[in-house]
């Protein structure tokens, strides 16, 4: 070992009068200089040496490698990226064009992605929208992208741009008198939607004050035996049906397709929608129409960012199909926040750790042949140990849930790894503060602050305040 760490301090010398800049992953700043360089590395062989004298968020910095341990190993890659001088990869920037054809960043996750425990505007309060708002500023550019058409069940609601729709139609199924259903499909972005079978059924969206955007769209999910809808102004609630930018005359959008997969309306001016837009279901006969989410835009040329927050609540990452995952995939950076319920609930769904490591393997192979730029937020966080409710749970529970989490982890580490992507663990991030941050009812969603703090170890790893 002494002669190991020898021979790497000899080479850091010769090179400490040649700072370089981030390596191609970010990972290797020790000391958050925005630089990669023997000062990195001198820091890394001291914590080797002395074991301990490093806190949380310093051990996962000079983690190199993300084995877990802080070694010579990862003091001889820092080295090397040195020697290369490779660039660092900007996380908020690509030229690479997505399914929709526009360069932008797709977050795949869960309800804590989606904002669940945050009060308030989930804009403001939940990480994603910390996130957004950092990247759009970073770029420029004010495009909030997909939102699922739904709010939170929190309490109090909160709710994005839009709040939760007015829901008409009459009778409809699963006793729902409005004549719509919620609906769950692995096969569609993001598997929640909000399903009508009967004619003339509507959801009447309006924008939420304090947000000033020029352009909307309309994701829906196509299918075998699909109905159809069109986009309406609910002006005097006669619904006038609107036309697409560009478009000589208003469309029915046609749901029928062999293929299950989500699909995007043209765009609309805002202010052709004097109260509210509304969704008119055309068909009937038991036809569904499905409806997955909303997309707010400023700028349509497709060359600004648009950050994409394909969210919901009790989604697996195991329940979701190729075509998902292929579509988040093909985004220019990829942030996953699933994992959470796949180790906690996944087999009581039928799901094991082999098809979590399928759908893992699977992005790996899609993000790679992309070329897409990957960030795993990991909140598996085993709190259990330090809050109330879980305390008196069994010392075997325990140990399995601590089993499954060390499986579960290690696959999403993987993944960063195997990519060259960023691996954020927010547990070990937090620390002891997750027992403020996270709220007291549950213990696993955060709290308004705790939002915010994911959001900045977040920004941080990608190299953004």
């Amino acid at each position: 070992m002494k002669r190991v760490i020898s021979v790497v301090l000899m080479l850091a010398v010769l090179m400490m009068a040649v700072p370089m800049t981030a390596s191609a992953s970010g990972k290797g700043d020790f000391n958050d200089d925005n630089h990669v360089n023997t000062s990195d590395v001198r820091d890394i062989m001291r914590m080797t040496v002395h074991e301990g004298s490093a806190n949380r968020k310093q051990v996962w910095w000079c983690d190199y490698n993300q084995d877990g341990q802080v070694t010579t190993s990862d003091a001889r890659e820092v080295l090397m990226q040195s020697m290369i001088s490779s660039e660092a990869i900007n996380y908020t920037v690509t030229d690479k064009r997505d399914w929709w054809g526009e360069k932008s960043v797709a977050l795949l996750g869960d309800s804590i992605s989606f904002g669940a425990g945050a009060e308030g505007n989930l804009a403001d309060y939940c990480y994603a929208g910390m996130l957004k708002k950092a990247f759009n500023k970073a770029n420029g550019s004010t495009n909030y992208g997909f939102m699922p058409a739904y709010t939170t069940n929190w309490s109090p609601r909160s709710e994005e741009v839009c709040g939760w729709p007015t829901m008409t139609g009459g009778p409809g199924v699963s006793g729902n008198s409005d004549g719509w259903s919620e609906t769950d499909n692995g096969n569609r972005l993001m598997t929640f939607g909000l399903t009508a079978y009967k004619q003339y059924a509507s959801l009447t969206y309006k924008l939420r004050s304090g947000y000033d955007f020029e352009y909307m769209c309309v994701y829906y999910q196509t299918g075998p035996s699909h109905g159809s809808f069109v986009v309406a102004d609910n002006r005097d609630g006669l619904g006038y049906d609107q036309t697409e930018v560009g478009a000589s005359a208003a469309k029915v959008y046609d749901c029928e397709n062999t293929v299950n997969e989500t699909k995007r309306t043209g765009f609309f001016r805002v202010d052709d929608f004097q109260n509210g837009f509304s969704i008119n279901i055309v068909s009937g006969d038991n036809q569904p129409v499905t409806i997955c989410g909303l997309g707010f835009y400023n700028d349509i040329s497709g060359n600004a960012i648009t950050f994409n927050k394909y969210t919901r609540g009790g989604a697996m990452l195991t329940s979701l199909s190729d075509t998902v995952l292929s579509q988040a995939a093909s985004s220019g950076t990829l942030i996953l926040g699933l994992g959470y319920n796949d180790a906690f609930w996944g087999h009581e769904y039928g799901y094991t750790k082999a098809d979590f490591t399928n759908r893992i393997n699977y992005l790996i192979a899609e993000c790679n042949k992309n070329g897409t730029k990957v960030v795993v937020n990991d909140y598996l966080w085993s709190n259990y140990n330090t809050l109330a409710q879980y305390k008196a749970w069994g010392a075997d529970l325990r140990a399995q849930i601590d089993e499954k989490f060390v499986f579960f982890r290690s696959e999403l580490k993987r993944l960063a790894k195997e990519t060259d992507g960023i691996y954020v663990s927010q547990e070990d991030t937090w620390g002891d503060l997750i027992i403020g941050y996270a709220n007291a009812n549950d213990g696993v969603h955060p709290v308004n602050a705790g939002h915010e703090f994911m959001a900045t170890a977040l920004l941080e790893a990608m190299g953004l305040a």
